[in-house]
């Protein structure tokens, strides 16, 4: 493992992503069989055990954000702006769809799959394509983390979903990146991610859906919303960069 991320660590980060990507969607089918309820949980705990420790070995933690932000801003309302796109998740109210157990296995999972595609999209593969050109390692992370969402279409998922599900990732993506460059750290960006997907567990998605009046736009219009909500900080903490 040591050597293949010296050798090319583009390669070394993409490999990890289709690995998540693969245990992911096997864990997933296994969840459905009698005596392997928390097989997500597990594969995602134990693969986040597993990286934070490689990491610790090899000195690599201030590399990939495992630290508290640097910002002086971070001191402030910094991360404030985060907060209504989380709020959009539970606004409808909330309710456990599944029985408390599962739902307990599945909020482990959430919380541990946004720490995992922090760590490797925003990490990982963000800091080997980065080089000298940070803002072109934001887009493609952000693009490369939006187009694994059509994964999602292996599954039987509508591609009017899935498409509006990749457009809201890369949003997330890019934002997530932009924040990562702003504080130097992908602690608050891991918070975030990981509340955002327990959240959706604990959603009332049939509440949402009464009030837009259809799947569709309880799919959409939040969507929308929030994209614009994240590009708009994302913009903001790229002229606060600039300005130094």
């Amino acid at each position: 493992m040591k050597k293949l991320y010296h050798q090319n660590e583009l390669l070394f980060s993409f490999l990890w992503i289709l690995f998540l990507a693969a245990g992911s969607g096997l864990a997933e089918s296994l969840r459905e069989k009698p005596g392997i309820l928390p097989a997500p949980a597990v594969f995602h705990l134990l693969l986040s055990l597993f990286l934070l420790l490689w990491i610790r070995r090899n000195g690599l933690a201030e590399k990939y954000g495992l630290c508290l932000p640097r910002s002086p801003l971070s001191r402030t309302g910094f991360f404030l702006p985060l907060l209504p796109v989380l709020c959009l998740q539970l606004c409808f109210g909330v309710s456990l769809q599944d029985p408390l157990p599962v739902s307990v296995f599945r909020l482990i999972s959430m919380l541990c799959a946004g720490f995992l595609e922090e760590l490797l999209y925003r990490g990982f593969f963000f800091r080997a394509l980065e080089g000298n050109r940070p803002m072109r390692s934001a887009v493609l992370s952000s693009l490369l983390f939006g187009l694994m969402h059509f994964l999602n279409l292996l599954n039987g998922q509508s591609p009017v979903y899935t498409c509006i599900q990749a457009f809201f990732a890369a949003a997330v993506g890019f934002t997530l990146a932009v924040l990562f460059l702003a504080c130097g750290s992908l602690l608050p960006g891991m918070l975030f991610h990981g509340l955002f997907n327990a959240f959706s567990v604990l959603a009332d998605g049939e509440a949402r859906i009464r009030f837009f009046g259809g799947a569709l736009p309880a799919a959409l219009i939040p969507a929308a919303a929030g994209a614009a909500l994240l590009l708009l900080y994302a913009f903001y903490l790229l002229k606060r960069m600039k300005k130094g």
